[in-house]
């Protein structure tokens, strides 16, 4: 059974009071770790967090998958191949979603041989065709 994670991204559309953590982020977006009844805690990139009221922001998107790093939780239809040199023993296929590349290689019977999450800075080194 796989474990799953509803992630939350929402954007500030507005600030209460001028006093806010937030009152000039307007327009920013964040992702949610976790809700309390009035408000989202944000992921602000240092290891304190901090809360957006409900009324204060929108959700932009909701998405859930499995946890990080798991090529299992993407679909399918978002694998794309990428160029390969001739003669290549393995075939490179990825994902984009947000900043976050996953990629997989494909081996005989198409097995999956390794398989990975990459920034895309690392991964336009590593395909022609991105």
């Amino acid at each position: 059974m796989k474990k799953t994670k509803q992630s939350i991204r929402i954007r500030i559309v507005r600030a209460s009071s001028a006093d806010f953590w937030y009152a000039n982020k307007v327009g920013q977006e964040f992702a949610v770790l976790s809700e309390r009844k009035d408000a989202y805690r944000v992921n602000v990139g240092d290891p304190s967090a901090h809360y957006v009221r409900k009324q204060d922001c929108e959700i932009v998107g909701t998405d859930s998958r499995t946890y990080f790093g798991d090529v299992d939780s993407v679909p399918d239809d978002e694998w794309i191949d990428a160029e390969m040199e001739d003669g290549a023993d393995y075939l490179l296929q990825y994902a984009v979603q947000g900043e976050t590349v996953y990629y997989r290689l494909l081996g005989d019977n198409d097995d999956i041989v390794e398989h990975g999450v990459i920034s895309k800075k690392a991964f336009r080194g590593m395909s022609k065709s991105f």
